[in-house]
């Protein structure tokens, strides 16, 4: 599709047709087809709060990810790894700064092997 119409870029703005299409891709989601672009800008605000607040997490998990791998585990046993640690207050300890809490959550749930590559991972606190 064109973006023929767009509130996002104010028309006086200096910017070249390719980077005002790249910037205007991030709202198409949240696009209420012009019926109302206070709301999607609402909504684009709720939701990068959002994300930003669960930074740390995909950091984290990204971390996590290849240190879970190079264990060999069985693919079963790894997804429900993954599953608790999403489950778990986890996210909120982090989001909180929390770095005990964290450490308590990551003992209790990762395996013994890991327990030592535990602070590496808290680093995204930092």
């Amino acid at each position: 599709g064109y973006i023929t119409n767009s509130y996002h870029v104010h028309v006086t703005e200096d910017i070249n047709a390719f980077d005002k299409l790249k910037f205007e891709a991030q709202f198409q989601a949240l696009s209420t087809g012009g019926a109302s672009p206070a709301l999607s800008r609402r909504w684009k605000g709720e939701l990068t709060t959002w994300l930003e607040a669960r930074q740390k997490m995909v950091r984290l998990m990204g971390r996590l990810r290849p240190m879970v791998l190079a264990l060999h585990d069985e693919t079963g046993h790894n997804t429900a790894l993954f599953r608790a640690l999403a489950q778990s207050p986890l996210q909120d300890h982090l989001q909180q700064g929390d770095r005990q809490a964290c450490l308590r959550c990551l003992q209790a749930l990762l395996p013994p092997k890991l327990h030592d590559r535990i602070p590496e991972l808290l680093d995204v606190i930092a």
